[in-house]
């Protein structure tokens, strides 16, 4: 999505390491309105990042032994930490790590401890939105966010020892951009509410959502045949997690390609799956009220 520079991209996932699509389903990145079918309004918006050569990236991966998923949780500076959001997000990533062992043979990624870290910014909430960070407004969040996030935490787009999920407390405009890709996912408002059972959808969805983002983080494209409409929208590849199965999260799968793809990932290696985990409706959902942790 972004670089260093501050471009971004949604480049499309074609076997280079670590080299992916903004968002969720159907081409591009999220915005913050879900419609129907895709769990962002999705816009194509290839080529228009540099991220790092996949060589690079690789020859570093090789030197790190055990790279993680790292969740972080961005509160802006005018908003109260969500109580009981560090538990939901902590059960909906763990699900999801069992959930990804399931389908990709017994191997699936490890997580940071703390599984998720709660971090204050300091900025309002309306910044990210507003803050003039590049010619393109609609990607203006999606840079002030990940810089904020890069900034406390010393991480990078690419980065061979972490893939980070940065969760964050705040709106982004309806045509701004937010979602997965070259290592990172990036989760605005609706998904830290959804997370907490604090939206009309099931909690399924959002943790399916979070599945989805975090695939296009690992690499995973949406698949081909749904993308062009030449695939039944019910078919087993259109209801995958990668296009439309994020909505159906506990009854979904990974296409037999985007398991092979991530055997090959150095963020899976084979680790314990624990099956009570991994339904959503194990989720803790939290309070309806905000407040400190």
């Amino acid at each position: 999505m972004r670089s260093s520079q501050g471009h971004v991209t949604r480049t499309l996932a074609t076997g280079s390491v670590l080299i992916l699509l903004l968002a969720t389903p159907h081409g591009g990145a999220q915005s913050q309105n879900v419609s129907q079918h895709h769990p962002r309004n999705e816009q194509s918006i290839q080529g228009k990042s540099l991220p790092r050569p996949a060589k690079e990236v690789q020859h570093e991966i090789s030197s790190v032994s055990a790279p993680e998923v790292r969740v972080v949780y961005l509160v802006p500076s005018d908003v109260k930490p969500r109580r009981n959001f560090r538990h939901s997000a902590s059960d909906a990533i763990q699900s999801l790590q069992d959930w990804y062992g399931v389908q990709v043979g017994g191997k699936t990624f490890k997580l940071h401890k703390p599984i998720v870290e709660i971090v204050r910014t300091t900025h309002p909430a309306k910044w990210f939105r507003e803050n003039q960070s590049g010619d393109d407004r609609t990607f203006w969040f999606w840079n002030n966010a990940t810089a904020d996030g890069f900034a406390i935490t010393g991480g990078t787009f690419d980065d061979p020892r972490f893939i980070w999920v940065f969760y964050i407390d705040a709106d982004p405009d309806d045509d701004q951009h937010v979602g997965g890709s070259n290592g990172v996912a990036l989760l605005p408002l609706q998904d830290v509410l959804g997370i907490l059972g604090r939206r009309p959808e099931s909690v399924c969805r959002w943790v399916g959502g979070l599945g989805h983002e975090l695939g296009h983080a690992f690499g995973l494209d949406h698949p081909a045949n749904c993308e062009n409409g030449k695939a039944d929208r019910g078919s087993p590849e259109c209801q995958s997690l990668m296009f439309d199965g994020y909505q159906n999260y506990c009854g979904t799968l990974l296409t037999p390609e985007h398991k092979a793809q991530l055997d090959q990932s150095p963020f899976f290696s084979p680790q314990e799956i624990k099956a009570d985990r991994r339904s959503c409706s194990n989720v803790n959902v939290g309070p309806r009220e905000s407040a400190h942790p």
